[in-house]
This record gives structure tokens, C-alpha cells and sequence, in this order.
């Protein structure tokens, strides 16, 4: 699929991160057909040659150019309850909240919103409204992946005429086969606002603890987005960055008596952001924020500050 859609960029003189066909107008679905025909020989599909020949105007050569560029990011934030995430994506430049039904993050932050989405295909009207549409908001908050999950779900019983989740794609592991497609759709849209709005996203989400079996040092449990795993790691491979938000802890140790001790853990009272995977949760980016400070203050203001240092520093290099 990588490289189906690597040749189909090149024969159509796009970036690739841009080339999808979720994403194209009517026009470049025809040039798709003409990429299809320019592969098809003799009648055979299996005999298509595997390379796109460059154009002879040489066009295709003259588009290459510095890979290195700077784009709204694409940001996922995981986090304990109550810890605010919310107040930190309001914080984001030209802040727009899509509230999900069943989530009250915003309920106490000051932030422009869309009506609350009751339905899977409420979220792609909200986008859609805002690509099509003219206005000033530079950020798109969906609040929270983990209350859009069920919508997801059941949109996908409804294309499928099935009364549970487990007969999904006729179950047997394919039962998240069609709502990774629907995912997929949501972030491609989302894709699309970046590319023509120049729009930075935040997908909110709260987390769950899972065990983890690790070959070399054994078990542990770790904090997780709360998603099915197939989309949950297609979330992260999508994002520019992954923050995880938790409260200071630290551990207390106290006397029980006996030569023996007891630990505990500790509530520092101040909310933290980390930037980097650790075993115990998510997090990590690639490019300038792959380069951030593994904690700070939960704020946006603060995360941005380490952003521009982390650029500056790379450009000093």
C-alpha cells in the first residue's frame, strides 16, 4: 500500500503525506485512473511495471526539494482523570473544541465549541463545515477520542447490519477492521484541514492501566490510551507528538514496625506533562518534539516555550 502510494505521488507531482485518495477532488480521482491504465499492460494487471517512469518534461525531478519543514502539529494528549487536559488544549492558538457526547471537560473552560457530537457522522459534518468554510480558528480539539470510540463503534454496526460488536467483519480478530476505517477517515480529515486551514489538532483521551509482559524485564503495568489496541497504535503512528498528563508523585516510605517498611505512593499536588515513553505511559515525537524536556508544567504555554527552544537549538546545530 506504501509504495502503491508512494508511485501514485510521484505520477501525480503531490507531496506524499498529501496523497490519499480520501482526500482528493474529482479531478485527481480521474488522474488516478490514469494512473491505474498507465500501469495496466497488455490486459494484465500483474504484468504493471513497478516504477513510474519520470514524466519527460522532467517535471517530477524538478519537484524535489528540502524535506525538512515546519507544520501544525498533530498532538495526542493521554491523561489521568481530572488532571486537565482539556484546559491545556484551550490553551492551543485560535482554540476549537468538538465535544464528544458523555464528555464534561469543557464544561468549566472558556473555549469556543461546536454543539456536543452525538454520532459518528456529526464529527465529519463538523470538519467538513470546516474545510469548506471560511474562519480564524487555528487549532481543532476533539474532546475525547476515548467518549468517540463508542460512536465509532456503532457506526460500524450500522454498516454492517450486526446487533454487537464481537460479529463486526464476521469477528474471528477482524471485529475492528471497519472502525480502523472509520478512524482512519476521521484522521485523514483532520489531515486535510492542516494541509488547506493550516489547522494544529489535539485528540484528548483518558487512559487506562493494562499489563504489560516484557521479554526482557519482565512485567509491569503501564498507563495506555484507552482504545482497542489496532487503533490505538495507528493513532500514535499518525501523531506529530504524544504527551501524557499525569499529577507529581513520589514515593513515601514509613516505618510498620519490626526492622520492616511500607511504601506508598505520594500526591505532589502539581499536574506534570511528560513528553518521552517511559515504561509506565505513553509519549514521544518525531522531529523538534521527539527533542523536548521529558517533564514540565501541564500548560500549553509551557509546551510550546520547550518547542521553540528544541527548534532553536536544532537550527543552532
Amino acid at each position: 500500500r506504501d509504495e502503491a502510494y508512494s508511485q501514485l505521488a510521484a505520477y501525480m507531482n503531490l507531496d506524499p503525506e498529501f496523497t490519499h485518495i480520501g482526500m482528493f477532488s474529482v479531478e485527481q480521482c480521474k488522474a488516478v485512473e490514469g494512473f491505474i491504465n498507465s500501469l495496466y499492460v497488455g490486459g494484465d494487471i500483474m504484468s504493471a511495471t513497478k516504477t513510474v517512469e519520470p514524466k519527460a518534461n522532467g517535471s517530477i525531478l524538478s519537484s524535489i526539494k528540502p524535506s525538512r519543514k515546519t507544520r501544525p502539529p498533530r498532538i495526542v494528549i493521554a491523561g489521568t482523570s481530572k488532571v486537565g487536559k482539556s484546559t491545556f488544549a484551550s490553551g492551543a492558538p485560535g482554540s476549537l473544541f468538538l465535544p464528544i457526547d458523555k464528555e464534561e471537560g469543557i464544561d468549566d473552560v472558556d473555549v469556543m465549541s461546536f454543539p456536543v457530537a452525538k454520532g459518528y457522522d456529526d464529527v465529519l459534518q463538523a470538519m467538513r463545515a470546516l474545510y469548506e468554510d471560511e474562519h480564524k480558528f487555528k487549532t481543532l480539539t476533539i474532546d475525547s477520542v476515548s467518549t468517540l470510540q463508542p460512536l465509532v463503534m456503532r457506526k460500524a454496526r450500522e454498516m454492517e447490519n450486526v446487533e454487537s460488536d464481537a460479529k463486526l467483519g464476521g469477528g474471528y480478530g477482524r471485529q475492528y477492521d471497519t472502525p480502523l476505517n472509520l478512524w482512519t477517515k476521521i484522521l485523514t480529515g483532520i489531515d486535510s484541514l492542516r494541509d488547506k486551514k493550516g489547522m494544529a489538532s489535539i485528540l484528548v483521551g483518558h487512559v487506562t492501566t493494562t499489563k504489560f509482559e516484557d521479554p526482557i524485564v519482565g512485567s509491569y503495568t503501564q498507563y495506555e490510551l484507552d482504545l482497542p489496541t489496532k487503533i490505538r497504535e495507528t493513532i500514535y503512528r499518525w501523531a506529530d507528538v504524544i504527551l501524557f498528563a499525569n499529577w507529581e508523585s513520589h514515593r513515601i516510605t514509613e516505618e510498620a514496625g519490626f526492622n520492616k517498611k511500607e511504601h506508598r505512593g505520594g500526591d505532589g499536588g502539581t499536574r506534570k506533562l511528560y513528553t518521552q515513553r517511559r515504561a509506565s505511559h505513553p509519549g514521544g515525537g518525531r522531529g523538534v518534539y521527539g527533542r523536548l524536556p521529558y517533564e514540565m508544567e501541564l500548560s500549553y504555554g509551557s509546551f510550546m516555550s520547550a518547542v521553540k527552544d528544541a527548534m532553536d537549538q536544532a537550527q543552532a546545530a
